[in-house]
């Protein structure tokens, strides 16, 4: 009766100091004792382990989400860094493509120029031709046979430019079809005409 009596005064006591009944009743299960001070004192021991554990997982779910954050932190960076190595690649790649192109059209050029610098030697049966085409600018070169006619000449003409009926003049001389050879008009080894439509 004493000893109920004595359990009695001890849940009053810890259950005014605010310590929950289920608490106090687990307490007293573990201990087997109603004394208040082996009772008090393995409820703070219970209570400080479990705040200890709350502040381990506390501690460990801030230390995870610090390291989930790192992580982003980190792919971030390497996806700027990737994007940037893919925009550099792009630029690299568009100006080594101008740069190719330019030198594409700077050896056209070259070539351009050096046909048109490269004077052909006629052999020595052969006539070199100038021929200035009068109604779009551009001249036409001939290296043909001293022994072909002045029709085989102005066939030539009309193959290169395209002129169905022109003149063909030597200065201010109209030149004719007289059936004579080159080489009998004066064309070996170098002439230079014009060619234009007629007035």
């Amino acid at each position: 009766m004493a000893r109920n009596t004595q359990k009695e005064y001890v849940k009053t006591e810890l259950l005014e100091q605010g310590i929950p009944l289920a608490t106090i009743e687990d307490a007293m299960k573990k201990t087997e004792s109603i004394d208040l001070d082996v009772l008090l004192q393995y409820i703070d021991e219970r209570r400080f382990k479990k705040e200890q554990e709350i502040e381990s997982r506390e501690e460990r779910e801030k230390r995870r989400k610090i390291a989930e954050l790192e992580e982003k932190k980190r792919r971030m960076k390497q996806d700027i860094i990737y994007k940037k190595q893919i925009l550099d690649k792009i630029a690299a790649d568009r100006e080594e493509a101008l740069k190719e192109r330019k030198r594409e059209l700077e050896a056209m050029n070259e070539e351009t120029v050096s046909e048109k610098s490269v004077k052909i030697l006629p052999k020595a049966n052969e006539c070199d031709i100038q021929v200035f085409d009068l109604e779009t600018g551009r001249n036409y070169n001939f290296v043909l046979d001293k022994n072909l006619s002045i029709m085989d000449l102005f066939q030539e003409i009309e193959k290169e430019s395209g002129l169905k009926d022109f003149e063909v003049l030597e200065g201010d001389l109209l030149i004719e079809d007289d059936r004579r050879t080159l080489d009998e008009h004066g064309f070996f080894p170098y002439a230079t005409l014009t060619v234009k439509l007629p007035e």
